[in-house]
């Protein structure tokens, strides 16, 4: 990703303003941003993976890892009862040779299927006339299989989730390919600069991992 801030924004002395450095700060944290909807949804392409200054190399993300226990419902089933579709894919990790009970577990959302995992508990909520707070959240879900935190996700589609265990899935840099920045000078009248960095996602025995999509 490429960094650069003319001389005119370099030069105007307001307080608070550094054109170039700010934009240092946020190509980082765009380029983390890439990083996740790769390390989440990514699909190989073996054919062209070269990046460019446009566009981040391809690499095989967890979500396409996910093929044997890869549900499908339609959403209002799912909106209906969440506990009944999460306790049939942690019972299919389980006979895969999951081991619900021990590991570390996450349940990965989109949006809508992160609201229904919160509506569970929409009749034990209780509160008093003269309260100004509501709160209707659930962050930990645990059933009979097994207890994991829920992550709502930007990166996946409303009505979809992944179950995983978050050991088993590692994302790592290429040796010498953590996110680095390096200065490249003055070109014309531009300060310019490279953010650059290359990772890989290691999914260990995905056949013990869930995903339900919306039909």
């Amino acid at each position: 990703m490429p960094v650069a801030a003319s001389g005119t924004d370099l030069a105007v002395n307001v307080y608070g303003n550094d054109a170039y450095d700010n934009a240092v700060a946020k190509g980082v944290v765009d380029m983390m941003h890439q990083l996740e909807k790769e390390v989440v949804r990514g699909v190989l392409n073996s054919t062209n993976s070269l990046g460019t200054s446009a566009q981040t190399r391809t690499m095989q993300g967890l979500r396409s890892y996910i093929t044997t226990i890869n549900s499908t419902v339609t959403a209002s089933s799912f909106s209906t009862n969440p506990h009944l579709y999460i306790g049939n894919v942690w019972q299919s990790i389980y006979e895969q040779g999951g081991s619900p009970d021990t590991e570390n577990w996450a349940i990965i959302a989109g949006t809508s299927f992160f609201r229904d995992i919160s509506n569970l508990n929409d009749t034990k909520v209780e509160d008093s006339n003269q309260s100004e707070l509501f709160k209707r959240i659930i962050r930990t879900y645990e059933g009979p299989l097994g207890r994991a935190s829920v992550i709502l996700s930007r990166v996946l589609s409303a009505s979809e989730l992944l179950l995983v265990p978050r050991e088993r899935v590692k994302v790592v840099p290429l040796q010498g390919r953590s996110f680095n920045y390096t200065e490249m000078g003055v070109t014309g009248d531009n300060k310019k600069g490279l953010l650059t960095g290359e990772y890989t996602v290691e999914v260990h025995h995905p056949n013990a991992m869930a995903r339900i999509v919306k039909a």
